[in-house]
């Protein structure tokens, strides 16, 4: 092997030898095969095979490739003459093939050659070249549903609109202290709240004494004036959080009754009108009721009553007379206020 490899050194282009022979031909070097005088070959296998994979015969690869080798070498001479500080140098292990940049180290022929990394975005790599998967793609998912349009406003009736709010003046005007009322015995007198959708419907009463409400409560109202001796009516107004005193009721629904001032306001289904005894025209805020627990609607307090619900006959009569207490205080204090503001101004000085 020696032999050859020396022999190989000898020769010049174009030259013609007994042992191979040399052909120039459009700048590149074709080697033939080494052979002696008995027509075998002096290089071994390995050899031979070795020259073909470095592209050895190829000049101008070969000078290229000699040169980035022999540069390479001279520095690593440098460096070791000049040592850094703290710096190790690490031994790279020599291999006659030379030593090429990472990116071009590993390569194959069924992807993309990606270009050195960059510092401005990661190598990504060739979607053309990816493997397909084996198994098919999941479905792809339902769009999601639109949100729900906005439901137009509720139509309101005009029962509903609170076109008025609480009229203090008019109730200095229209105020009625408690007159006292016998409840009888246990089973005489039976109770009910009266829920109102405005202050002016209540104070049209307090003045007229005439009250009117849906007509599905006239069955309600029917029975319970008929099989008791009274009946007493709790009212409110909704959101008021209090009660404007109470009545009785005088008569049954009528149509011969005059129909109160806010009949033709309401466009709910409403009964004849019927007239009512006030009893105690106040307003009394009813935290002074509101521990009172109502068994005929479901043990809830009477302050959560709705329109024409029934109060058990205990509860009712400690309602009246706590209603009367309060609604006695505050009507001494509004005669007083009235007493005052009659009284002359003193004179001037």
């Amino acid at each position: 092997m020696d032999r050859s490899i020396e022999n190989m050194r000898d020769f010049a282009p174009g030259e013609h030898t007994r042992g191979r022979s040399r052909i120039s031909t459009n700048g590149h070097d074709l080697q033939t095969d080494i052979r002696c005088y008995d027509g075998q070959s002096m290089m071994s296998p390995d050899l031979q095979d070795w020259l073909d994979m470095t592209h050895f015969y190829d000049r101008v690869h070969r000078n290229k490739e000699l040169s980035t080798y022999r540069h390479e070498k001279t520095m690593e001479r440098m460096t070791a003459l000049t040592p850094q500080r703290g710096s190790r140098r690490r031994d790279r292990s020599r291999s006659g093939s030379p030593r090429l940049p990472e990116v071009y180290r590993y390569r194959s022929r069924d992807y993309h050659e990606a270009p050195p990394h960059s510092f401005s975005r990661a190598p990504v790599p060739d979607s053309r070249h990816l493997p397909w998967p084996s198994k098919s793609l999941p479905p792809p998912l339902p769009p999601k549903p639109l949100p729900p349009k906005p439901l137009p406003p509720k139509p309101v009736s005009k029962g509903d609109l609170v076109k008025d709010q609480r009229d203090t003046h008019r109730e200095r005007q229209l105020m009625l202290a408690p007159r006292g009322l016998s409840l009888g015995e246990r089973g005489d007198t039976k109770f009910f709240v009266i829920k109102s959708c405005s202050w002016g419907h209540v104070y049209d009463c307090w003045d007229e004494g005439i009250w009117a409400t849906q007509a599905r409560h006239v069955q309600i109202l029917t029975k319970a004036f008929t099989e008791a001796k009274k009946v007493v009516l709790f009212f409110s107004v909704n959101k008021s959080s209090a009660y404007q005193g109470y009545a009785i009721i005088k008569s049954l629904p009528n149509a011969r009754t005059t129909r109160p001032r806010w009949w033709n306001e309401v466009d709910w289904n409403i009964s004849h009108p019927f007239e009512v005894d006030w009893r105690c025209k106040v307003h009394i805020d009813d935290r002074h009721v509101i521990h009172l627990r109502n068994p005929l609607n479901g043990n809830l307090s009477v302050t959560r009553s709705r329109d024409f619900t029934e109060i058990e006959d205990r509860v009712g009569r400690e309602m009246l007379t706590i209603i009367e207490f309060h609604a006695k205080r505050e009507a001494a204090r509004i005669q007083e206020e009235r007493d005052a503001a009659k009284k002359p101004a003193p004179p001037k000085a």
